[in-house]
């Protein structure tokens, strides 16, 4: 979403412009002929109306040169005006974009993209490979001050890979943001099938598909864009092969969001999130999240959370030492101990600042909420990872004291024979 939110604002951008210019010298030509006007009615006022009068005809000969301009851009230059754009992205934004076909027209603010292929192969927290197969954009030229509109956005047949590093996106600032603002009054995105990898918090590799038929969101903000996705939206699709389904319903004040996620595979929710959960290799979890929240000026969440484990196995993470495991061993007594199937129910706090211009859960701050989270319901059971790591410190160093007591013991009888 990243990449089609730079895109889309510099498109915006560059459709606007010149209908700004257009506006600005309109009314600049039709104050200074105002100005003639007045002044050439006033006594002693030959001078000033003798300088308004050349201006305001100037102005008015600039906007026509702006107008014929446009029209001339639109009707043979089109295309070649988008690529400038895609060169512009790959400049400002180190994003890549190439399209089979170009079409749409600059006078209705109408953008129609076929067969891209928009790629970012160097950054400090993502790198993606994408193919779209259509984008659709419907500005509202009227727009042309203020947030840009736009009635309508599709994006459809979108696939490739994404990668991120979960580590280096919590401490990079917000930096990429649209060249222009804008709102989409109805978003629609289908056939979405995307291979999200990368490294988790833990340090550990991580995969998981995902793949979307279908999202609407009405409207979506690009400053709040991840915001209105999870939020203010619908949509369905597969997490690693498991059913999800996101709701969202009410009022523009008063809404509720719920997502649903059935069967999703322990060992994939376990190499995103972290954490606790990475000692799981396998078994289900259900996913169940909802929450009624008003839209406020800083609008606040308390989302609940209801996680349903089943089949579960343990199984320490990668790079886990052999004492560390030796001391998780409570954790497959807890397991067998409810045959394998856990409930797990948390609160989750968040905030719609926290989402402005972060296009990702891990930028945002979301998967470590998560994490946090989770480690602290497991706890409630008896299992903390943190304490995983303190008992293991205490049996290294007893293991250490009982090394130097043999030592000594072998040390002490060669002092005494020495004369």
């Amino acid at each position: 979403m990243e990449a089609l939110a730079l895109l889309i604002g510099e498109l915006i951008f560059v459709i606007l412009i010149p209908f700004i210019a257009l506006v600005v010298e309109l009314v600049a030509a039709a104050i200074s002929a105002l100005v003639a006007a007045l002044s050439g009615r006033k006594r002693g006022a030959g001078t000033r109306g003798s300088i308004a009068k050349p201006v305001a005809v100037v102005l008015a000969g600039l906007s026509g040169l702006v107008l014929v301009t446009v029209v001339v851009v639109n009707l043979f230059f089109f295309e070649q005006a988008v690529r400038f754009v895609f060169d512009r992205v790959e400049q400002r934004k180190g994003i890549t974009t190439a399209c089979e076909t170009v079409d749409g027209s600059l006078l209705t603010g109408r953008v129609q993209l076929g067969n891209c292929d928009i790629q970012r192969r160097e950054h400090p927290v993502s790198t993606f490979d994408l193919e779209v197969a259509e984008i659709d954009l419907d500005l509202r030229i009227t727009s042309m001050f203020g947030t840009a509109k736009l009635e309508s956005a599709r994006v459809t047949g979108l696939a490739g890979a994404v990668f991120t590093d979960r580590r280096a996106a919590a401490d990079q600032p917000p930096r990429d943001r649209p060249r222009r603002e804008f709102e989409v009054d109805e978003l629609f995105v289908g056939d979405v099938r995307i291979a999200v990898t990368g490294i988790n918090s833990s340090g550990n590799a991580f995969r998981v598909p995902i793949t979307v038929e279908k999202l609407e969101s009405t409207p979506l903000r690009s400053k709040l864009l991840l915001f209105d996705v999870l939020f203010r939206s619908n949509a369905s699709g597969q997490i690693a092969g498991a059913p999800f389904e996101l709701t969202s319903s009410g009022t523009d004040d008063n809404r509720r969001t719920e997502w649903r996620a059935t069967q999703v595979p322990v060992a994939s929710l376990s190499e995103v999130v972290g954490g606790a959960l990475g000692w799981f290799s396998n078994g289900f979890v259900d996913v169940y999240v909802e929450d009624d929240w008003e839209a406020t000026e800083a609008t606040s969440l308390d989302l609940d959370w209801r996680l349903e484990f089943s089949d579960l196995e343990v199984s320490p993470p990668p790079g886990t030492g052999r004492v560390a495991r030796i001391a998780s061993v409570p954790l497959s007594k807890l397991v067998n101990g409810y045959d394998g199937s856990i409930p797990l129910e948390f609160g989750l706090d968040l905030n719609e600042d926290q989402f402005a211009l972060r296009y990702s859960l891990s930028a945002a701050g979301v998967w470590l909420a998560i994490k946090e989270a989770v480690d602290g319901a497991w706890s409630r059971f008896g299992f903390d990872v943190s304490k995983i790591g303190e008992k293991t410190e205490s049996m290294r160093d007893g293991m250490r004291s009982i090394i130097d007591r043999v030592r000594g013991s072998d040390e002490e009888p060669d002092e005494d024979d020495q004369p």
